[in-house]
């Protein structure tokens, strides 16, 4: 087994225990929505390992697997500031989408109703 799948098996098991359903919605009109499973967080910081101070604040953040939407897009498809995700009852837009280099995904969200 690869290092990817390894990490992409790892990613899919810990998105399995901790996972909050949402439906995502591609600002790009030519994608339906889906749902899919993400982890829930309804705040996330940013800390400067060598001061420890505080460098970024977001509320909310939703982590995905990022094969959890080009399995249903297409490999070619890219998240967009605007895309928008419900998740326990209320609206979110995204405002970033922080990739890391294992296949994880974290959705820096902006509450919209």
């Amino acid at each position: 087994m690869s290092w990817e799948d390894l990490a992409d098996r790892t990613l899919k098991t810990a998105i399995s225990v901790f996972k909050t359903p949402a439906t995502y919605t591609p600002s790009d009109t030519d994608f339906d929505p889906i749902d899919i499973d993400g982890v829930f967080d309804r705040n996330s910081q940013a800390v400067d390992l060598n001061t420890g101070a505080k460098v970024d604040s977001y509320n909310p953040s939703f982590g995905i697997r990022f094969k959890d939407l080009t399995e249903e897009y297409g490999d070619d498809f890219e998240i967009q500031q605007g895309d928008r995700l419900a998740v326990k009852g209320k609206n979110y837009r995204v405002i970033e989408a922080i990739e890391d280099t294992e296949g994880g995904v974290k959705l820096m969200l902006s509450l919209t109703s």
